[in-house]
C-alpha cells in the first residue's frame, strides 16, 4: 500500500534558513489572513502539519483510497482537518498502475 500525504507549508527551522526569521515574523499576519479566508493549507506550525502523517499511520491501509493524496489542513482558528485530494493521472500511467498492482498481488501476495 502507497498513501500520500502533504504537510502544508510548515514553519520549521528549515524554512527559517531559506528566509530569514524576520521576514517570517513580519508575514505572518499575512499568512493568517490568507489561512483565514484564502487556503486551509497554510497549517503554519509543525504539530499541526504532522497531523495527516500521524492520521494516515493509524487507518487501515485497505480502507484508503490509492488514487488519493490526503492534506493536513487547518480551520481558520488553528483546529486540524484532513482533506482527501483525488490525484488526476494520464490514461496511460494509470494502466501502469494498475498492471504494477496485479503483479504485486500475483507475486507477493500468494
Amino acid at each position: 500500500y502507497s498513501n500520500t500525504a502533504c504537510p502544508g507549508l510548515v514553519m520549521t527551522e528549515l524554512t527559517n534558513k531559506i528566509v530569514p526569521k524576520f521576514v517570517w515574523r513580519l508575514l505572518w499576519p499575512l499568512l493568517f489572513i490568507i489561512r483565514a479566508f484564502v487556503s486551509n493549507s497554510l497549517v503554519i506550525n509543525p504539530s499541526l502539519g504532522a497531523h495527516s502523517l500521524f492520521w494516515l499511520s493509524r487507518q487501515n491501509p485497505s480502507d484508503l483510497d490509492a488514487n488519493a493524496k490526503y492534506l493536513s489542513c487547518s480551520r481558520p482558528l488553528g483546529a486540524p482537518l484532513i482533506q482527501r485530494q483525488q490525484m488526476k493521472y494520464r490514461v496511460d500511467k494509470a494502466r501502469i498502475l494498475e498492471e504494477m498492482e496485479k503483479l504485486y498481488i500475483t507475486h507477493f501476495k500468494s
